[in-house]
């Protein structure tokens, strides 16, 4: 549940380890593909406990996250690329289609 205190963090370290052990397992590298659920998708589905704090909110808080999360997995594993996965832009119905219009 997401409230005005919540404060988003990084915490790596268990998802690079996954990735990291496809890597090692995989016969190519390069062929490891991480799969990320999105800020949007993440943010859409999150409990809200007050008026305080929107989706658009935490999104706003979540997407330098992302954008971390990226810049790690390039420099750490040398992960050249990344399935970004947002279900609520095909899933959210109407509501869905309006987020679309605002995130594109």
């Amino acid at each position: 549940e997401i409230d005005a205190g919540t404060a988003p963090a990084a915490h790596f370290d268990d998802f690079l380890a996954l990735v990291e052990g496809a890597q090692k397992a995989a016969a190519r590298k390069d062929s490891v593909v991480p799969i990320v659920t999105g800020p949007l998708t993440l943010a859409r589905l999150c409990s809200y406990k007050d008026g305080a704090v929107t989706w658009q909110t935490l999104m706003k808080k979540l997407v330098p996250l992302y954008v971390e999360l990226l810049r790690v997995l390039a420099e750490k594993l040398a992960v050249e690329e990344v399935q970004l996965h947002e279900p609520w832009l095909v899933m959210g119905g109407a509501e869905g289609a309006e987020v679309r219009e605002e995130v594109e």
